[in-house]
């Protein structure tokens, strides 16, 4: 384990710290970061601060106050008063563990509170649509062109795999027409 550094160092606090991560990816978005991810960033030091004002009748803590069961009952707090759901229990906790793994490999804090510490996303099975399905809504007629505009959008990033947040900061630049050619496959040379 890491030692501790100089008293000034262990004083350095759980919220600050976050909000100098905070300050930094900042700086990222529109460059290599999106301004979603840092608003989740963002929101997951609130629920840090409104914890620890809660469980502790404090503003922040110091790092090496930083526990295995600070980490366990934050946890508890997001589910049972945040109100959220394991997935989004999972991503809050990420992004802590994140500003805490700094703090111990920097040597702020001697031990990592998160050693012991597991919580898995529980992500769903996605379900696709079928070739039919899609062709399907490919072809509906929709009364308001909006829905149409949506469906359009819908059907592009099926055949793209491209997500809604790439969709979302495309511009024109980044379309190029193109026509796709393939070589023909053994039967068809067979057959001329």
């Amino acid at each position: 384990s890491t030692p501790i550094k100089s008293s000034a160092a262990s004083d350095v606090y759980k919220r600050q710290a976050f909000d100098k991560e905070n300050e930094v990816f900042k700086k990222r978005v529109g460059k290599d970061r999106v301004r979603a991810t840092y608003m989740a960033r963002v929101r997951a030091r609130n629920h840090v601060a409104a914890f620890i004002r809660s469980h502790y009748k404090r503003n922040d803590i110091s790092m090496p106050e930083l526990t295995p069961d600070f980490i366990k009952e934050f946890a508890v707090f997001l589910s049972n008063e945040a109100g959220l759901h394991n997935g989004s229990i999972w991503e809050n906790c990420m992004w802590l563990k994140g500003v805490v793994m700094r703090a111990h490999f920097n040597g702020h804090i001697p031990r990592n509170p998160f050693a012991q510490f597991h919580i898995s996303p529980n992500t769903k099975e996605r379900e696709y649509l079928t070739e039919n399905e899609l062709k399907t809504l490919m072809e509906f007629q929709f009364k308001d062109p909006k829905n149409s505009y949506l469906r359009d959008i819908f059907v592009f990033a099926s055949f793209t795999a491209l997500s809604f947040v790439d969709i979302k900061e495309l511009n024109n630049d980044q379309i190029v027409d193109c026509l796709l050619y393939t070589s023909p496959s053994p039967r068809d040379r067979s057959l001329s």
